[in-house]
């Protein structure tokens, strides 16, 4: 896929590396090794998110700026 799309084979890694990438910098060790063996048996990463008002649906998260002064 690289071959033909540089961009598309960077998403193809990020979607499927990316949501491990946060357990092996932040995790501790426990966490760090149970992602790792699953990756490496051939289980796909994967987060999960809730959020009030939406769920578990990440496409319905909303957020909301308010500008307080000059900033």
């Amino acid at each position: 896929m690289a071959r033909c799309c540089s961009t598309m084979g960077q998403i193809t890694v990020e979607a499927n590396i990316g949501a491990i990438g946060a357990v092996i910098k932040y995790g501790s060790e426990r966490q760090k090794r149970l992602a790792t063996d699953c990756v490496l048996s051939g289980d796909k990463p994967a987060i999960r998110i809730t959020k009030p008002n939406a769920g578990s649906a990440a496409t319905e998260i909303t957020t909301t700026a308010v500008k307080h002064g000059d900033k």
